[in-house]
């Protein structure tokens, strides 16, 4: 029987901070550092896909094995690395690993350079990027109230998200050109630039971080992993979250894997036009980053939520539908990441924000990595599928078991209907 959640006191306003964050340079070093690093993430999530089928011929079996070790380490690591976030200051911790992941990418292009990059090179460079970005995301959503306070974090969680939609939008696209321009190789020198400004921002934040709460030498790691699986399994809402996450990555992945060989090889679109169709998604995205705050208001962030994730769903069954000629397919295609990235936007925004503000703040970051271990958990084995299925059954079939997937995926969050206010703290 679904679980229902009782409605609870919204949150008051903040008094503090009148101006707004417009008029918080802390935030706003921060939010432009993302915003950049964001928009170089999307460049490689494009263009490292891009080096194995273009440069390397990979095979759809191949594509899908690199983007497994990209999230391999969300499966593997995030429960250790929660504990040590929350051991240690995070903007230092973000600070040091943009660096290592800039030095890391660039691996990429130097290899290729030198004409020895291969698979094996590039799997391991996935791998490594994969767990630094394990750090940096678990980090960042531990180091984010601390900056804003609570009672600001849907509007910082939407500036965020409109920065993360922006670079789907533009990312894409730019990943397209610098593919034409540069090879796929060396796009990814965009992205390790982007994680050095990341790194300046942090460094010019001014505002102290709290200390971590101590530990006791005597607390194990295994019990401070099981109290960050609670926080998640034992918060419904929390966990109906994780169950939802969990099930549309993996059919998400399925879809992306199969459209990627369905766009580039059955139909040949080219990477410039690719491109353009994954930005619709941004375009959208910035869309439903902007209403979330409002439909929470509005509707309750359960509503809105569930709201969100079938709009995202339902318009995913357009794509393998399409049919006609490559400018008409580009346009449906376009039109339906659209769609599907404004109720994506709206639903990562309310996503953060009720994780946040229902999780203490000593748990945050143990929240966010045990969280991200079942959101996760479903990426790389959608990604080995997404091969498999499209190497067997073919890209069409394959986009049309995972918009199905998809589609069945909301009803894992129908229970979050009854959520409609979030308390004023998170809980103890």
């Amino acid at each position: 029987m679904a679980r229902k959640f009782s409605q609870v006191a919204r949150a008051p306003a903040d008094s503090s901070r009148q101006d707004g964050l417009s008029g918080d340079p802390d935030f706003l070093w921060f939010w432009a550092g993302e915003s950049v690093s964001l928009m170089g993430s999307q460049v490689t999530t494009v263009a490292l896909p891009l080096v194995a089928v273009l440069t390397l011929a990979a095979s759809p079996g191949q594509v899908g094995v690199l983007q497994a070790a990209v999230f391999l380490p969300y499966v593997g690591l995030s429960l250790l690395v929660g504990v040590w976030v929350d051991r240690h200051r995070r903007r230092l911790l973000m600070l040091v690993t943009n660096i290592v992941r800039a030095l890391v990418i660039s691996l990429v292009p130097l290899l290729a350079w030198l004409g020895v990059l291969r698979l094996s090179a590039l799997y391991g460079v996935a791998l490594v990027v994969g767990l630094l970005s394990v750090v940096v995301d678990v980090a960042q959503l531990a180091y984010v109230p601390s900056l804003l306070g609570r009672s600001h974090l849907s509007t910082g969680n939407s500036w965020l998200q409109a920065s993360a939609s922006a670079a789907q939008l533009g990312g894409p696209g730019l990943a397209g050109v610098l593919v034409a321009a540069v090879t796929a190789p060396g796009a990814l020198l965009f992205d390790a630039g982007s994680f050095c400004v990341s790194a300046l921002s942090l460094g010019l934040i001014r505002r102290p971080e709290p200390a971590p709460e101590s530990t006791p030498q005597r607390v194990r790691l295994v019990r401070e992993i099981a109290v960050g699986l609670r926080a998640v399994l034992r918060n419904p809402p929390v966990r109906a979250l994780a169950l939802e996450g969990l099930v549309f990555n993996l059919f998400f992945q399925i879809l992306q894997i199969a459209f990627m060989i369905y766009a580039l090889r059955d139909r040949s679109v080219g990477a410039p036009a690719y491109g353009l169709v994954l930005a619709g998604a941004g375009g959208g995205a910035i869309l439903g980053a902007l209403v979330a705050p409002e439909a929470a208001k509005r509707f309750g962030y359960g509503p809105a939520f569930l709201a969100a994730c079938a709009i995202t769903a339902l318009t995913l069954m357009l794509i393998p539908l399409a049919a006609g000629p490559p400018a008409l397919l580009v346009t449906t295609w376009t039109v339906a990441f659209f769609l599907s990235g404004t109720g994506d936007g709206a639903a990562g925004v309310l996503s953060y924000t009720v994780r946040q503000t229902l999780t203490p703040d000593h748990l945050l970051g143990r929240m966010s990595a045990s969280i991200r271990l079942v959101l996760y958990a479903g990426i790389p084995l959608g990604a080995i599928l997404g091969g498999i299925l499209t190497g067997a059954l073919g890209a069409r079939t394959a986009l049309i078991v995972a918009a199905a997937g998809l589609v069945a995926s909301v009803g894992t969050v129908w229970p979050l209907r009854s959520l409609h206010a979030l308390p004023p703290s998170g809980a103890s």
